[in-house]
């Protein structure tokens, strides 16, 4: 088993070639949802850290054009729905948060497009 902040050290590692520590992790969102299939649920843990070690760089380019670095209020307009709305929920000093059940909105992408 992967507690979700060892997945997160993990999938840095993978998606973007950073390393973090775990005592720089801080938990700043959970989201529960229903999933885009609509036959289970899922709660997605997102963690934000100030300090890490390595350049990041885009190791996922089947599943993301490019890596950026943007303003908070100023997403691309290509940014996953569930995203988005954990990025809202953060503004809004909202640590957890459940999408409507059932949702009626994709909240990410066929990976075929």
């Amino acid at each position: 088993m992967e507690s979700p902040t060892d997945c997160a050290i993990r999938e840095s590692k993978e998606e973007v070639d950073i390393t973090v520590s775990r005592k720089d992790l801080v938990l700043s969102h959970t989201a529960y949802y229903v999933a885009d299939d609509k036959d289970h649920e899922r709660v997605s843990f997102f963690f934000t850290a100030n300090t890490y070690q390595g350049t990041a760089k885009n190791n996922e380019l089947q599943k993301a054009d490019e890596l950026l670095w943007v303003a908070i209020d100023k997403l691309p307009s290509k940014t996953l729905p569930l995203i988005k709305h954990v990025v809202k929920q953060i503004k809004q000093g909202n640590t957890y948060s459940e999408l409507d059940y059932p949702t009626t909105d994709t909240l990410f992408w066929d990976e075929s497009e």
